[in-house]
């Protein structure tokens, strides 16, 4: 029997630390629960001293504990909603942060993978594409679709470029196209042999080109000792005039290049379609390179690089520079 009280004493004392606890916790009931409290004292006043009004303090009093009530239960649900609201929030933050932690650790395991699944014997060009990859997987990061079309659209250019370089062809225009050109002649080894059309005077009459192109050789055959042979090509003598000499003459100036004369209808052998813009460099070398001109247009000039044999470029290649004359021969002729 002794039990019972000290029983009910700690089942009371578990609902009082559980109320407090709850408005520990949410702060907005202890006010609601002391707003409730003092009103319950007032109306317990005006209902205990009813008995010398009984027509008006209790009723009062009961009134007034009735619409604290409502008033009461209405503040909870709203308080309720409102914490229900920031609960939510707060887990989808947490959920968001989770999942950029996980994003963050999954992007560096990618990239830690992709370091050495890229297996490409070249420093620079191995940099360049892992930079690229962890680029773009960052870039996904922005959900907008619009902005993904766009990557996906240069990626494509890119893929589209690398598709042709695999087969060892690289495309130029307007954009690369004297500098890529400048390039490969700066950084020949041994030689050049370049034919240069009617259609490329224009080019040549250029000054700052021009100048930048002999420059490029220049610059060649001081590093490697490299020798340029260009073959001007015209199809008839006729069609020679005074400004395509003087253009020849500012080449063959120049000790390392060595300037000569192809005219088409002197070489009956010689095929219409083999007068092309084309350069060799370093002719029979593992590093050799083809260009062929496919645009002439000033400001808007391309050409096709190949990096294997090509006969029929070898061949013309070949008659052209056997056919050919020197300008001092050319000179004499047109005296």
């Amino acid at each position: 029997m002794a039990r019972t009280p000290r029983n009910g004493n700690r089942g009371q004392e578990r609902v009082f630390l559980a109320i407090v606890d709850s408005l520990r916790r949410n702060p907005p009931y202890l006010l609601i629960f002391g707003v409730i409290f003092l009103t319950y004292l007032v109306c317990v006043a005006l209902i205990a001293t009813g008995s010398e009004q009984p027509g008006y303090r209790a009723e009062m009093g009961l009134a007034v504990l009735f619409l604290e009530t409502i008033v009461a239960v209405a503040v909870i649900r709203i308080v309720e909603a409102q914490s229900s609201r920031i609960e939510r929030i707060e887990t989808l933050e947490a959920a968001l942060t989770e999942r950029e932690r996980k994003m963050a650790e999954l992007s560096k395991a990618l990239a830690e993978a992709d370091k050495v699944d890229i297996n490409i014997d070249h420093h620079e060009l191995k940099s360049c594409l892992l930079a690229t990859v962890d680029n773009i997987r960052r870039a996904l990061l922005y959900i907008n679709p619009s902005f993904h079309d766009e990557m996906i659209y240069e990626v494509a250019g890119f893929q589209k470029a690398s598709g042709r370089w695999a087969i060892g062809t690289l495309q130029t225009d307007s954009a690369n196209y004297e500098r890529i050109l400048r390039h490969f002649y700066r950084n020949a080894r041994r030689s050049i042999f370049a034919t240069s059309n009617q259609e490329y005077m224009e080019f040549w009459a250029q000054v700052q080109s021009s100048g930048s192109i002999i420059k490029a050789h220049r610059e060649a055959f001081q590093k490697n000792q490299a020798v340029v042979t260009r073959v001007f090509m015209f199809s008839t003598v006729n069609q020679i005039a005074a400004e395509h000499l003087a253009i020849m003459r500012n080449h063959s100036r120049e000790a390392f290049i060595t300037a000569k004369v192809f005219i088409a209808d002197e070489n009956e052998a010689f095929a219409a379609n083999l007068i092309k813009d084309f350069v060799i460099v370093d002719r029979g070398l593992p590093s050799q390179a083809i260009g062929i001109t496919s645009s002439f247009e000033p400001g808007a000039m391309g050409a096709r690089w190949v990096f294997d044999a090509d006969a029929d470029v070898e061949r013309a290649a070949e008659f052209i520079d056997g056919s050919s004359v020197s300008l001092d021969e050319l000179e004499e002729r047109l005296a």
